[in-house]
This record gives C-alpha cells, sequence and structure tokens, in this order.
C-alpha cells in the first residue's frame, strides 16, 4: 500500500464506520505536528526487508589473519551490519542497546522467544531504567537466532573480528547507510533509503498496532503511550489502521 496523506478523520467518517465496526477499539486520531518527521515502513515492506536480511547473513565470520586481508574484513563488516540491523529491526533496540546484547540475553522457551533487555544495557534516565524483556515475534528469526547462537558470553553482534567483543557503536553505525540503500534496491521497499536506524522502534508500533494495545507496546519498548504517541508514529502511514478496518468489517 503507497503511504497516504491524512488530514483529519472527520465526524461523519467516523461515525459511517460506527455501526459496522461498534465495540472495535481502533487507534485513531487527529494528526498532530510531528516533530521527528519520522517515517516507517509498511507491515508488508517491513517482512520483504526482514526476510531479505535473512539471505545476506549466511556465512561466519571469517578467522583473522596477521596481514590485513581487505576482502576478508569487507565480508565481516557486512555480516555484523546485516546481523545488527535484523536485531534492530526486529527489536526497537538501539544500535548501542543492540551491540551490548549477549546470547545469555536470549530467553528461548516453550511459548516463545524473548530478549532480556536488562538495565546495564537499554538507556534512559538514570536510576529510572529498569530493563524490559522484548519479545521475538516471529518464527524465522527466532529460529535464525537458534541456529547461529554461540557461547553465553559472546556478543549477538559482536565486533568484525570476533563475537567475543561488541562492535564500537560509532563504528557500526557509519555502515547503516550504504546497507539500506543496497536493501532498498533488492527489496523495491523504497522508504528505506531515506530511513535510519531508529526508525525501527516507530516502525513496530505500527506493525503491532492491530495485535497489541498502546500500553503493551509501549512497556516493551522502554517509553510511555504520550512518547509513543508523539514521536514514533508516523501518520503519514496509515496501513496499520487500515488492517484494523479490514478484521472490524470482517
Amino acid at each position: 500500500m503507497q503511504h497516504v496523506q491524512v488530514r483529519i478523520l472527520s465526524s461523519e467518517l467516523v461515525c459511517s464506520l460506527s455501526g459496522a465496526i461498534r465495540g472495535v477499539n481502533l487507534d485513531i486520531a487527529a494528526p498532530k505536528p510531528k516533530k521527528s518527521g519520522r517515517r516507517t515502513l509498511t507491515k508488508p515492506e517491513w517482512d520483504a526487508v526482514i526476510k531479505h536480511l535473512l539471505t545476506r547473513d549466511t556465512e561466519p565470520l571469517l578467522t583473522p589473519t596477521k596481514h590485513k586481508n581487505i576482502r576478508q574484513s569487507t565480508k565481516n563488516i557486512h555480516a555484523r551490519i546485516v546481523r545488527l540491523t535484523l536485531l534492530q529491526a526486529v527489536s526497537g533496540l538501539r544500535i548501542a542497546e543492540a551491540n551490548q546484547l549477549q546470547w545469555k540475553h536470549i530467553i528461548d522457551g516453550d511459548d516463545g522467544m524473548l530478549i532480556n533487555a536488562s538495565a546495564d544495557i537499554v538507556k534512559g534516565r538514570k536510576g529510572k531504567e529498569r530493563g524490559r524483556y522484548i519479545p521475538i515475534l516471529r518464527a524465522d528469526v527466532a529460529e535464525y537466532l537458534r541456529t547461529h547462537r554461540e557461547d553465553d558470553e559472546h556478543f549477538i553482534v559482536g565486533s568484525p573480528t570476533t563475537t567475543a567483543r561488541p562492535w564500537d557503536a560509532t563504528n557500526a553505525d557509519d555502515k547503516v547507510p550504504e546497507l539500506y540503500r543496497q536493501i532498498a534496491e533488492a527489496t523495491g521497499v523504497k522508504t528505506l533509503q531515506d530511513l535510519r536506524s531508529h526508525s525501527w522502534r516507530a516502525t513496530l508500533h505500527g506493525v503491532y498496532a492491530d495485535v497489541m494495545d498502546p500500553a503493551t507496546r509501549a512497556a516493551i519498548f522502554g517509553h510511555t503511550e504520550q512518547v509513543a504517541e508523539e514521536y514514533y508514529n508516523d501518520r503519514q502511514n496509515i496501513e496499520s489502521l487500515m488492517r484494523q478496518v479490514k478484521r472490524a468489517y470482517a
């Protein structure tokens, strides 16, 4: 679905829908001025990007040699930035946070998989952040993590030379734009060309909008409902709202 600019939902439109969808809680609100200008992917676009990322990270890190090998270094960096992007795309974590995740932070049980984003990893007001649990709500990503799992103390992403050490967040951030351009070209998700890593959290708010209430989404992503509404709501992307309307009519 193309992104559509929505100015306002009139009272007449809401009233015309009310008979068919009475009792259904739709996340509808008139647009507010955007402070961040943050754009997001639709659910089909997000799905296409995830599936593409899963085809890219297929090789283990190459063992470093005494002599600098540019080709080896380039392949290792690519593998790390792909895994980092995949992790962010399903968790909404910042680059610095995702780079601090170790395999011990993955809880894999019979009922599903969670990331234990403990207080020493996630950012927040000093003394206020208590950590949170983030569900991995994709079976293909959960299986990917199981397949690639290492020792608990190793980092999920890791540096381009070893997963025994974390990757410097600044160095990782420098590699994001080129990968996003490559993915946008490969998948046809052109919006990705202009996104940065902090847009995944806003995207996930839209992806989960019709299956998870606002309070639960806010708790998972570590902020209040008010913050989510103000900073993580792309009102040009009405795709999640239309999914709710379609399901209400079904």
